[in-house]
């Protein structure tokens, strides 16, 4: 019995598309000015509203650019401190096999399109903004 419970969590971890990062993980994109420790819950909302990204216009991009099922990307959540509130940075990717550090470094990349965005997470508003795709190749 230990051992199924083992491996059943070893499973779910992996078949989990989202990781928190420390903030000095986005400390190459922005300044971080003070680090702050998300709730369980705070995740949850980010996690549960993921699908406002499909509504959202990236910028700098025609609104026939769009992502569509962002609940299939992998993500990465990263504490940050932005216009005086606490904020959740999200980098997302859609490699199928991410490389293995994904869980514990800020992927970066510089072209890829749809497959790449950002955006910032407000988890007392429970509403996300800013998304960013990257450019084309």
């Amino acid at each position: 019995m230990i051992l199924f419970v083992s491996v059943a969590g070893a499973q779910a971890q992996q078949e989990t598309r989202y990781a928190l990062l420390p903030s000095s993980a986005a400390n190459s994109i922005f300044a971080v000015q003070t680090a702050w420790s998300p709730t369980k819950a705070d995740l949850a909302n980010a996690e549960a509203g993921i699908t406002q990204i499909a509504l959202l216009k990236a910028e700098g991009w025609s609104y026939a650019i769009h992502i569509e099922h962002p609940e299939r990307y992998f993500r990465q959540y990263v504490p940050a401190h932005r216009a005086g509130k606490n904020i959740l940075y999200v980098n997302a990717f859609c490699d199928e096999k991410p490389p293995a550090y994904w869980r514990k470094r800020l992927m970066i990349v510089a072209d890829g399109a749809t497959c790449y965005w950002q955006a910032f997470y407000d988890p007392t508003t429970k509403t996300y903004s800013h998304l960013t795709i990257n450019a084309r190749a």
